[in-house]
């Protein structure tokens, strides 16, 4: 920070020590005391419908319902929209303000004025509504004919139906036109539990099952697995007569216990894993050591034309610090029931160029007589084994990395590719067949850099015959092409592009569903929503979309890290590097609004993870042509320059968490406010509070801040924050039954402070800048390391919070943000809350009462109306036709609200927004009641 800026800091905060002292301010009365959380009677009738009376220059809103159920009361103008949210919670002994506590019959009353404190229009009416509710509107963003990661593995069916992995792991399938048709993995909704024994369940409080998700990646994501650290590698897949897909996990090490390689075998109708669908092929021998199948390459499997024997190749294997080492033997799996894979062909540790040996075998098939095909890729050549394991043929081909032999005319069909350090074309070369292997055409593929593998599965049963390949294509290599050629005889002919079948909405093509870092925003005035486009841990541009329909409004080109709308109808945001610039937005001019307050200065760029900030080398930014001014705030070093989401209060300050450096010490030092002994980017934390304009109101909000993940404020200036920690004596989130199992660095707490506002600080946490320990901590906050699986943080003390709902999820303990989430506050002040640990949106009143959870666990298929039936022929899962008897419905279309992963939840009065990472979309949920009734003003 420069002089200049120091003492504008210091001089902004000289002027406040009467607001700021913690021990003189009285608090806040309690308007409604908070009597022990309770939900919702769902019993949503009138015992006496809403009236109106006025008395004097009031109006009084006055019903009952038979049951304490949660109420809303709002004023609406003539069209129905709200013009002042009066009041909305569960009714009963723990009712906010301003309903009646212990009591059904209610009377809210009404100044007359709108939310903004001007006179409401003419024509308002009083509308009482019980029984929220939503209901699945529209999907934003989601495009499942875009392979948004790499392409894993494709096989086909008897069908012709087309099956395509992708890192995630996410299993889709296609038709032969390359259009979609349904979601594998993650599950279907209607798959039972005991039916899909990949998975670890969870008991609910309220009695369904809920997943549950191991650690895997670091502090990165949960996995969809019981097995932390289950993944699927690159790989040939294969699918059973009986209609199961089988695939390879890459080999499992949790823990110093050795789990080796394991065999799936997944229903192509729905994706269930039942019981015997899970077979262990090999296993470890100690330490990190791998089993005999290794624990690198790519597998490549293939199965007898019987289905009761599958074939294994393509393995290799890395010991920490050592390089990497071809596994030169084929091995064979029982299939009648699966089991453990064995050695068949070749020595796992020898090269060899004679019949009996391999070097480096990777793509297997068979033919309708059960010949075993192995492609050598170090011999040049396809080795061709009788079933008993006898050698039959070698077929010369330079470089064979994938093979497919056509059950019914014999030919085969090799994919050759470049070594390492060669650049040439990737081609497929088809073969006449086994007794006169010539070559009868030759496909050539984009030149394959940096030696990124295509995938390629052979549709047999198609006429002609067609080849289907997962293609390296792009200036990086990168496998995101997944093409259709067809065999014409002499050559191939491309019949389809699933990427360029895409139908996804404008302006939606460079957004990262998968990002961790989505920040969806919405603007209540316009029924918008901004977007963070990409990158998990740095700024990036983001998208302006309307919200009912997802249509491209603007693209904001500024590197954002987070947005806000504040009561202005202005768009704030955090820009640069850390987000360590605050700016305003006016989204109908289409600019930058400069701040006006002392502290406001020209936005320059660069500063991630820097202590002290040279202005002078940095350049100013503009954008469209017009300077930035905002206001400074450093950013954090290390892990956390990267900042927690921050809020913009009804008033319009912006609540801003940032990591603790240098300034902040002085600055708290100088205002009186406690402080650590230290800057510390990771594990100490600091709410500052600006005005509209950008002046600096207070440097630290919540001494004793630690990690956290959004921050809102309500209309009295309470402030919601979720932070991560946990209630003491809380073992699991909320929502899970007793004798189930979290982990424990994965979700948090939100915490209603009370307060007002200009009201400093609103609350304190102690222990952890002081690193004392009390004896009765009231909550575990997270720190950087420590057991991600079981630690539960230092024991701390929060002081002045009205509630806490330990139930947020994700939010990470750790030092890192990747594996976090964002709530949100509407305008009557209830609280929408991801829940991961059950799949769910929690809906809270201002007295912490949970009014309804929203949604249920379901994959990319569940949406309502839209979702796909079974076909009358197949019986399997695609989408409906217009000739389908108007009889046929999807046993998916009754959960109509379904999530896998919910991370980031955005409201307006209209709608809830919802970021459901693993099925890589948002889920847009108009907002409605069980039941409502108007009444006119008199």
């Amino acid at each position: 920070m420069t002089p200049t800026l120091r003492a504008l800091v210091l001089a902004g905060l000289a002027l406040l020590p009467a607001r700021v002292g913690a021990a003189e301010q009285p608090r806040p009365a309690i308007l409604n005391p908070c009597n022990g959380r309770q939900e919702r009677q769902d019993v949503f009738e009138f015992a006496e419908r809403p009236r109106v009376e006025k008395q004097g220059g009031k109006w009084s809103i006055s019903f009952a319902p038979k049951a304490a159920c949660d109420a809303t009361v709002a004023i609406v103008d003539k069209e129905g929209r709200i013009v002042r949210h009066l009041a909305s919670g569960v009714l009963g002994k723990n009712a906010p303000w301003p309903f009646q506590q212990d009591s059904l019959s209610q009377r809210v009353e009404w100044d007359g004025k709108d939310d903004s404190g001007k006179p409401a229009p003419p024509g308002c009416q009083a509308r009482v509504s019980l029984g929220l509710r939503a209901r699945l509107n529209k999907v934003l963003g989601w495009s499942p004919s875009v392979p948004r990661t790499e392409v894993e593995g494709v096989a086909v069916d008897a069908h012709g139906q087309l099956y395509v992995l992708s890192s995630g792991p996410t299993l889709r399938v296609f038709d032969r036109q390359g259009r979609y048709l349904r979601t594998l993995m993650p599950h279907a909704a209607n798959v039972p539990p005991g039916q899909m024994t990949l998975i670890e369940w969870n008991q609910t409080t309220w009695g369904t099952q809920a997943v549950h998700r191991p650690r895997s990646g670091g502090a990165s994501t949960f996995d969809l697995f019981r097995f932390a650290n289950f993944g699927l590698p690159k790989q040939g897949m294969a699918i059973t007569p009986d209609g199961r897909l089988a695939l390879v996990t890459k080999y499992l090490s949790w823990k110093l216990k050795d789990l080796g390689r394991r065999l799936v075998l997944l229903s192509t109708r729905d994706g269930a894993a039942a019981p015997g669908g899970l077979a262990q092929l090999d296993q470890g021998t100690g330490g990190w050591k791998p089993g005999a199948l290794g624990n690198d390459g790519r597998p490549f499997a293939a199965l007898a034309p019987d289905g009761r024997k599958l074939y294994l190749g393509g393995f290799a294997t890395r010991d920490p610090g050592a390089k990497r080492a071809v596994i030169h033997a084929v091995f064979a799996a029982p299939m009648d029931p699966p089991g453990r894979a064995e050695r068949l062909l070749g020595d796992p540790a020898a090269p060899g160029a004679v019949n009996e040996h391999f070097n480096e075998p990777r793509g297997l098939a068979c033919d309708n007589d059960g010949n075993l095909y192995v492609c050598d890729y170090g011999n040049d050549r396809v080795q061709v084994f009788k079933p008993d394991g006898a050698h039959l043929k070698s077929i010369p081909v330079t470089k064979p990395d994938q093979v497919a032999v056509h059950p019914r005319t014999g030919e085969i069909y090799v994919l050759r590719a470049p070594p390492a350090d060669r650049h040439f074309k990737t081609e497929v070369v088809k073969l006449a067949g086994l007794a006169d292997p010539t070559v009868r055409a030759t496909l050539q593929l984009p030149t394959n850099q940096f030696s990124v593998h295509a995938l390629m599965a052979l549709d047999a049963a198609a006429d002609p015959p067609a080849l289907w390949l997962g293609a390296a294509e792009g200036k990086y290599g990168v496998n995101r092409a997944l093409w259709r050629f067809e065999d014409r005889g002499e050559e191939f002919e491309k019949v389809a592009d699933v990427a360029a079948l895409a139908q996804g909405p404008e302006g939606w093509a460079d957004w990262d569903p998968h990002s961790k870092k989505v920040y969806v925003a919405a603007d209540p005035f316009r029924e918008e929503l901004y977007i963070r486009l990409g990158d998990c841990c740095f700024p990036s541009q983001a998208i302006r979309v309307d919200g009912r329909s997802g249509r491209l409004i603007e693209r904001l080109e500024a590197r954002i890290e987070q947005i806000c709308v504040g009561p202005d109808r202005s768009v704030y945001l955090r820009i640069e590097d850390g987000g360590e610039w605050l700016v305003r937005y006016d989204p109908e001019a289409r600019k930058f609004v400069p701040l006006t307050a002392p502290e406001a200065q020209p936005v320059r760029g660069g500063g991630y993870g820097l202590k002290k900030y040279d202005f002078a080398k940095r350049k100013p930014l503009s954008f469209r042509g017009q300077p930035v001014i905002g206001v400074y705030g450093p950013a954090a070093g290390g892990g956390r320059t990267w900042q927690d989401p921050f809020g913009v209060a009804p008033n319009g300050d912006a609540y801003v968490p940032a990591g603790v450096v240098e300034e902040h010490i002085a600055a708290m030092e100088k205002a009186g406010l406690p402080r650590p002994a230290k800057p510390s980017g990771t594990t100490f934390c600091v709410l500052q509070v600006f005005s509209s304009e950008g002046k600096l109101k207070c440097v630290s909000a919540l001494p004793g801040l630690g990690l956290s993940s959004g921050v809102r404020v309500g209309r009295g200036g309470a402030v919601y924050i979720v932070l991560a920690c946990q209630p003491a004596g809380q073992k699991l989130p909320e929502g899970l039954a007793p004798g189930g199992s979290f982990v424990a660095s994965e979700w948090g707490t939100l915490v209603k402070f009370n307060s007002t506002f200009d009201t400093f600080p609103v609350g304190s946490i102690s222990g952890r800048w002081d690193a004392a320990k009390p004896e009765k901590p009231t909550h575990h906050y997270g720190n950087c390391g420590g057991s991600f699986d079981t630690g539960r943080g230092a024991p701390v003390v929060i002081e002045n919070a009205l509630w806490d709902y330990g139930g947020v999820c994700p939010v990470t303990l750790s030092g890192c943000t990747c594996m976090n989430s964002l709530f949100d506050l509407d305008r009557f002040e209830r609280s929408f809350v991801p829940a991961a640990q059950t799949s769910t949106v929690s809906v809270l009143d201002a007295n912490g009462n949970i009014i309804v959870r929203l949604g249920a666990y379901g994959n990319a298929d569940s949406r309502g109306k839209d979702s796909p039936v079974p076909d009358p022929q197949t019986g399997l899962l695609r989408p409906r036709r217009p000739d389908d008897p108007p009889d046929l419905k999807s046993p998916l279309a009754e959960r109509d609200l379904a999530f896998a992963l919910p991370k980031f939840v955005a409201v307006t009065d209209e709608a809830v927004y919802v970021h459901d990472e693993e099925n890589e979309r948002i889920l847009r949920a108009v907002l409605g009641y069980h039941t409502e009734e108007t009444a006119p003003l008199p």
